[in-house]
């Protein structure tokens, strides 16, 4: 055999200094930015600087975890995953990195416990969560404030006297599959978890599950806020279901999060019928619902319920005004009825659109949105190759991007270059901001860095 193309050793000349492995091509280039220190915490490990793109190293803590967020003071805030190391939210102070991390690009940061913390599994102060594994093993988001205040988002499973109702929901799509002829090892998993849950019991645990109230979804999705001293400020501040995918939080605490559901328009889904294949008409063209979820945000300091019309619990009588969300699984025509209406109770505005998400099954392919110090909102739009940035109002101040691949994205060959306005982009997930700097993942194979201008701007002293 005779090499042609090494492609490695060609990414590695290309990247110089800033080669930090292979490209995933997958779902989880999570982008988390320091806005204090203007740099980009990209997969949750390779760290950039926002102004030039220079990378300047790696960080990891030594355990598992999902999710990370900074906030104003420069603390990083690490959401650990609950099956690979365990329940908990911890707090670590990059500015106080060890001696000699900068000269080997390897870093590791000292925890800032939280004074309410809670002394576990070698850390002294952490945010005793009440995160589940479940089918899944990692959890959906983390949003802090810049004074600290943390949101953070717990799927929580467990549903004592209905697991075996819960179980068959949970394993509707792979019951599907198995049908079909597909194997599928959610239903062993699933199992495993009861006894799990069971076995804990039995040792005495506390094993948390959803209150049974009227209407609300039992298990799934739900997110609890936290002062940033490390005090519970409200438990399940948002019980959404399944399933939650991103969280944010401002400075009123009013918690920003999207909910797998498409937003309702009458009876009918966003964007129902408007899918379809290019190029073929008639009846051969048949017309198709693409799946979207829905951004909402809730009233500040407030707790907010998904309202389901078939909850197991029912509520008596529904709300009696139009539907904020259509609940599917399937989008198909069958689906489509009232017993598929929710409705958002405690919610300031609903966003339809966002995404790329999964209406069933693996949940693996996630997104998060963004949320700068302006309280302007980055919502991934993958049904038109675009972000889109709203107000603290939820309106929409424009749509960022249009289709692009690979090389017609910033940084390809034909794509834009440094300092262009001409932005495509392929299959945006992951979004951060700063009040400079908007960074984003494009379907793991590029991270992009655009710079914020505004048309104009005004300095003012600061008195003493």
């Amino acid at each position: 055999f005779r090499l042609i193309s090494d492609f490695d050793a060609e990414a590695r000349k290309e990247a110089g200094d800033g080669y930090m492995g292979h490209w995933g091509g997958d779902c989880f280039d999570r982008v988390i930015c320091d806005p204090t220190r203007e740099q980009a915490y990209y997969r949750n490990s390779q760290i950039f600087e926002l102004k030039t793109g220079k990378r300047v190293g790696s960080f990891s803590p030594g355990i598992s975890f999902d999710d990370m967020s900074f906030d104003k003071y420069g603390y990083l805030h690490i959401h650990f995953n609950p099956c690979f190391f365990g329940q908990g939210v911890g707090r670590v102070d990059p500015g106080r990195a060890p001696q000699g991390a900068k000269a080997k690009g390897e870093y590791k940061y000292p925890e800032c416990p939280y004074d309410y913390g809670v002394e576990a599994r070698g850390w002294l102060g952490i945010l005793p969560t009440k995160d589940q594994c479940g089918a899944k093993g990692f959890q959906d988001g983390l949003g802090v404030n810049m004074r600290g205040d943390v949101a953070s988002e717990s799927n929580i499973y467990f549903v004592p006297k209905w697991e075996d109702e819960v179980r068959g929901e949970a394993l509707a799509g792979d019951a599907a599959r198995l049908k079909a002829g597909v194997w599928s090892e959610e239903a062993n998993a699933y199992n495993a978890f009861i006894k799990s849950m069971d076995d804990a019991r039995k040792r005495g645990e506390e094993v948390y599950n959803i209150r049974h109230l009227p209407g609300i979804p039992l298990h799934g999705g739900t997110v609890w806020t936290y002062s940033r001293n490390g005090e519970l400020l409200n438990e399940c501040a948002v019980i959404a279901g399944d399933l939650i995918n991103g969280i944010q939080m401002d400075e009123d605490r009013s918690v920003y999060f999207v909910n797998s559901r498409p937003k309702a328009y009458s009876d009918k889904p966003f964007l129902y019928g408007k899918g379809g294949i290019i190029g073929v008409t008639g009846a051969e063209n048949r017309k198709a619902h693409p799946f979207t979820a829905t951004l909402i945000k809730t009233k500040p300091d407030q707790k907010c319920n998904v309202i389901l019309s078939n909850a197991k619990v029912p509520m008596d009588p529904l709300p009696k005004r139009p539907a904020d969300m259509i609940a599917l699984d399937f989008m198909e025509e069958a689906y489509m009825g009232k017993g598929s209406w929710t409705w958002v109770e405690g919610g300031e505005w609903i966003y339809a659109g966002a995404g790329p998400v999964t209406s069933v099954g693996c949940s693996c392919p996630r997104q998060n949105l963004g949320l700068d110090w302006y309280k302007r909102t980055y919502l991934p739009e993958a049904y038109r190759h675009s972000i889109g940035i709203l107000d603290s109002n939820g309106n929409l101040i424009m749509h960022l991007g249009e289709y692009g691949n690979f090389d017609d994205a910033p940084g390809g060959k034909s794509g834009t270059k440094v300092g262009g306005q001409d932005i495509k982009m392929m299959l945006v997930r992951f979004i951060s901001a700063t009040d400079n700097y908007l960074v984003y993942g494009d379907w793991s194979e590029k991270l992009v860095s655009l710079k914020l201008e505004y048309h104009a701007e005004e300095s003012v002293a600061i008195g003493k």
